[in-house]
């Protein structure tokens, strides 16, 4: 009897991201092998919610340069906001907007890991922490996706954000942001 294969060996598989080699030997498996063929099944369904959820803009997330790159390339319509260290900006979602997408520059040179501390100013300051996002210390920023389809109902705000930096047994504010939000007066 084979082995089942792991969630990364099959995701990579569906992603296209496996050489010919083993795509073959990979298909050769799933023939075989109703467990795998059922995870890669769940894998196909779980990014399907997700793209439609992305799509419908009710995902909030922190992503990487070639995410973004890869939307642009797909054509959407991606509105980006730039935020220097410690920067602030005006900001807004077009009807035609698809994707916001706020860079906000940080230094990240020897940082291990970094949170995202999230302010809302309309929620009485409610905060929420996003803990290790993605990023990547040689581009010096972070890329955060808000959700769009919640952005453009809501009122006048700022939306804080504090990088916190994870670095040996401690931790440091990187950095701290405010996004300036009005509703699209066209």
């Amino acid at each position: 009897m084979n082995p089942h294969l792991d969630e990364e060996t099959l995701l990579a598989y569906w992603l296209g991201e496996t050489d010919d080699a083993q795509t073959d030997a990979i298909d050769l498996h799933l023939l075989g092998c109703d467990p795998c063929g059922r995870t890669l099944e769940g894998l196909v369904a779980l990014g399907d919610a997700v793209r439609r959820a992305f799509d419908a803009g009710l995902v909030h997330a922190f992503v990487s340069a070639p995410f973004v790159q890869h939307l642009i390339d797909e054509g959407r319509h991606v509105r980006e906001y730039r935020l220097a260290h410690n920067g602030s900006v005006n900001c807004s979602a077009a009807p035609e907007d698809e994707v916001l997408v706020a860079r906000i520059e940080a230094p990240l040179a020897d940082v291990e890991r970094v949170d995202a501390v999230l302010r809302l100013s309309f929620a009485n300051d409610a905060e929420y922490r996003a803990e290790d996002i993605p990023f990547d210390p040689a581009s010096g920023a972070i890329l955060m996706v808000p959700k769009i389809a919640i952005v453009r109902g809501l009122p006048a705000h700022v939306l804080t954000v504090r990088l916190v930096a994870h670095a040996g047994v401690g931790e440091r504010t990187l950095g701290e942001y405010k996004l300036n939000h009005s509703p699209w007066a066209g």
